[in-house]
């Protein structure tokens, strides 16, 4: 055999199962290797051998779902194909739950059984793919990017750095508008839980019934007729991240419950004593001020244990000033699309008054306030006059000079947008605006807009 075939692994009392498999001419060419033991089958995956597993429940010496958690649970990239006696065949759900890839009943004739290794087998080979190109696009591209020039941000991101190498649960505390969102994702992008799903919950959007739903799941009895279950996020997130928004939002009992999963790596879902094995990283995110352990703590101690094992502070933009330029160059720099003319670089002016200003809603307020910027900007430099500050008294002067201002502004929007629609067609425009062709050449140039871009 080919040194370059896939191995599949087998765990079975049959001793002639691979030549019948073989000889039912169905399989493409694998290589196949039985394990004596089922202690010698989680050594060899462990060792990195074989691409995918034929379990016999009746042959793992144990119970045969806790053999098969005990795969899913370590190694959940590997795809298990789960063999059930005849009478255990209304148990395939249950294997299913318990992370197999495929489960049947071991009367499975061996060319059907082929087939169902085939597609194992070639399910691995496009994760193993997919992992590849993930590693090189992540090499290439480097980690998400933050911008990092403040002590106090290279502080944070050496801490960020850190917790990709720990698979510990991580509460991040910062203000709205910060990117805490944009952090979590870092650190899973940048562990080895990347390939798996990164998922992430507002909990103060859910009631907390509607709530332990969402993260828990719910059996047959609470859901409409021909459904069997529903899982939940820390069950749909095997292998990878849950991130919880607003932490601080849980109800008592969802955070005792929530505690008792990441603890045993179990869940029972809302109104079944039945428990599933989960493998997730927990991250969350609460508000600066917010005690961890006190009478004033929104927290359980078992929960607040758990969070305070890995804390990563944002600081607020207005506390790392150094950090408020180079942003605003890289929201004029991956926005560009967003103003009628080329935008190169911002004034001094402008960004002195950037800098002046406290940015009480952190860097999602600069997001914003660039982006109305540039869809103002009638030049390739960005001028303090383009700026709108929330709150700024010089922004509002005489009536006359703010409405004309608004105006202003309307102008360029529309403008673009319907150039942009038009692809540059200033007589199509005409007919869309029911405009005469000089009104809008008119509008083009009082706000110098290149319409050869459009074209």
């Amino acid at each position: 055999m080919s040194a370059e075939q896939p191995l599949v692994l087998l765990l079975d009392d049959s001793p002639d199962i691979v030549k019948r498999i073989q000889c039912s001419g169905a399989a493409q060419p694998v290589q196949f290797q039985l394990a004596p033991g089922f202690r010698q089958l989680l050594e060899l995956l462990r060792a990195g051998v074989g691409e995918c597993v034929v379990l016999n429940m009746n042959a793992a010496r144990q119970n045969g779902m806790e053999s098969l958690a005990s795969i899913t649970t370590q190694l959940p990239e590997i795809p298990v194909i789960a063999l059930l006696p005849e009478p255990q065949v209304k148990l395939i759900p249950d294997a299913l739950l318990h992370g197999a890839y495929d489960a049947v009943a071991i009367t499975v004739s061996p060319s059907e059984l082929a087939v169902r290794i085939d597609r194992a087998v070639a399910f691995r080979m496009v994760c193993r793919e997919r992992d590849r190109l993930s590693s090189e696009l992540r090499r290439c591209l480097g980690p998400i990017s933050m911008i990092a020039i403040s002590p106090p941000m290279r502080s944070l991101m050496s801490k960020v750095q850190v917790a990709t190498e720990n698979m510990v649960p991580i509460l991040i505390l910062s203000e709205p508008g910060n990117g805490r969102e944009r952090i979590a994702r870092s650190v899973h992008f940048n562990s080895i839980r990347h390939g798996h799903p990164f998922l992430s919950i507002s909990c103060g959007s859910f009631s907390a019934r509607d709530l332990d739903v969402e993260l828990f799941g719910m059996n047959r009895k609470g859901l409409p007729p021909g459904f069997e279950f529903r899982a939940g996020l820390l069950e749909t997130a095997r292998g990878g991240t849950l991130y919880l928004a607003g932490v601080d939002r849980l109800s008592q009992n969802v955070q005792a419950k929530l505690a008792a999963a990441l603890t045993s790596s179990e869940i029972q879902r809302s109104g079944d004593e039945k428990r599933i094995p989960i493998d997730v990283r927990l991250i969350a995110s609460a508000p600066p001020d917010i005690p961890l352990k006190g009478k004033n703590s929104p927290f359980l101690p078992e929960l607040a244990g758990l969070l305070s094992k890995q804390v990563l502070a944002i600081p607020p933009l207005r506390e790392r000033p150094e950090d408020v330029v180079p942003l605003a160059h890289f929201f004029v720099h991956n926005k560009g699309h967003l103003a009628s003319v080329p935008v190169q670089r911002l004034a001094p002016d402008a960004l002195r008054r950037l800098q002046a200003y406290t940015w009480p809603g952190n860097v999602r307020e600069l997001e914003e306030v660039m982006e109305t910027a540039l869809r103002s900007a009638r030049g390739p430099v960005l001028e303090s006059a383009d700026l709108l500050l929330p709150g700024e008294g010089s922004n509002l002067g005489p009536f006359a000079d703010a409405k004309q201002r608004l105006i202003n502004r309307f102008e360029i929007d529309y403008m673009v947008s319907l150039l942009r629609y038009v692809r540059g067609n200033v007589s199509r425009a005409a007919d869309i605006a029911q405009k005469d062709r000089s009104d809008l050449y008119t509008l083009i140039r009082k706000h110098k807009i290149d319409v050869d871009q459009f074209r």
